[in-house]
């Protein structure tokens, strides 16, 4: 989707040619082997001008994912926003792949929120980018109810004494989807914990390459009783898991953080994932305060403690969202969002008044 805010001045209609874009694409990508092609920006043509229309009512486009793309094509002044889309979509060999590194190459400014695609946002923006968070009310799950009656649901039928909240996407085989998360890590280690005799539950989410190897693994490795699927949440829903859980599970190998991590601690559930300081470095004063595990013996050393210790475990979630408060709040992303827009506009008119001189 695009985020636009109010234009009141007037542009010029008109719409990239295709040499341009080749030619665009041929000089600033020359390490390429893939060219782009007519065929990549064929499909959309037809919409262009509507497009092109639409942005002259606006004094800002922002464009998120792949987005960018459609203001690029109309030519208009964007800014960019990704949100894991530097990953791998760029580099790919495609016509998506070609028409995304064009897009963030061009953008007045990107917006990057995810740190593990800062490499990739150097290599394709330059300087012209700022990191952020992943824009969030962090005060939003505060007011969340029916917390503790959920808690207890869980409890009974997860024959449990103690929650894990599994949210985060199954893609861990190799091969297939991204194998990104090594959700089999946490779920070997979770399976160990109970047949040592821990009452301990799992909810996991039904979405992810990987949904069916991992509901195989929990039936073979005998736990399948003490696990509850449900489907992708929304945000309350999320929030109410996460507060009536005793703890949040991410990824163990990407090393970085997206909203999983984020908003379990917003509302004061500690996490339990893999953070590689080495990423972190330089963007946050401190560590996010989680229980940094890589691999399943991490797992079973760290979580000990914690299981052992619920006051351990309360005084961890209480320091997660004082973390949040300091590094992760809506204000600072709305703040650095903003100090850009009003750059390119300061700019913007001054090009313009020079236009009238």
């Amino acid at each position: 989707c695009l985020f636009v805010l109010i234009r009141k001045s007037e542009s010029k209609n008109r719409v990239i040619s295709f040499a341009k874009i080749k030619d665009r694409y041929a000089r600033n990508f020359k390490d390429r082997n893939d060219r782009l092609k007519i065929e990549d920006i064929l499909g959309y043509y037809r919409a262009l001008p509507l497009w092109k229309e639409l942005f002259k009512h606006y004094d800002i486009v922002q464009a998120y994912s792949i987005d960018p793309i459609i203001p690029m094509l109309a030519e208009v002044d964007y800014f960019s926003f990704e949100h894991g889309t530097l990953r791998e979509i760029p580099f790919e060999k495609n016509a998506q792949g070609r028409l995304t590194s064009l897009a963030y190459k061009f953008s007045v400014h990107a917006f990057v929120t995810n740190y593990d695609c800062i490499p990739n946002a150097k290599y394709l923006c330059g300087d012209n980018f700022t990191f952020i968070n992943h824009p969030y009310d962090e005060d939003h799950g505060l007011s969340v109810s029916d917390v503790k009656e959920y808690r207890a649901l869980l409890a009974k039928e997860l024959d449990s004494d103690f929650i894990f909240f599994f949210p985060t996407r199954h893609d861990w085989v190799s091969g297939t989807g991204y194998a990104d998360k090594a959700n089999d890590v946490f779920i070997n280690a979770f399976a160990k914990m109970r047949a040592e005799g821990r009452r301990i539950g799992l909810i996991c989410c039904q979405w992810g390459a990987n949904v069916q190897e991992s509901i195989n693994l929990i039936k073979d490795l005998g736990c399948e009783k003490n696990v509850k699927w449900v489907e992708p949440m929304g945000i309350v829903p999320f929030e109410r898991t996460a507060m009536a859980s005793n703890l949040v599970v991410d990824q163990f190998k990407l090393g970085a953080f997206g909203g999983v991590m984020f908003k379990s601690m917003a509302v004061g559930v500690p996490v339990c994932t893999y953070l590689n300081p080495e990423l972190l470095e330089g963007i946050f004063n401190e560590l996010p305060p989680v229980i940094n595990c890589h691999t399943e013996s991490d797992i079973l050393n760290n979580l000990e403690t914690y299981i052992n210790n619920p006051i351990s475990l309360k005084e961890l979630g209480r320091e997660s969202r004082e973390w949040i408060k300091a590094y992760h709040s809506g204000k600072q992303i709305i703040e650095a969002q903003i100090y850009q827009y009003i750059e390119h506009l300061d700019k913007k008119n001054m090009e313009d008044v020079k236009d009238y001189a």
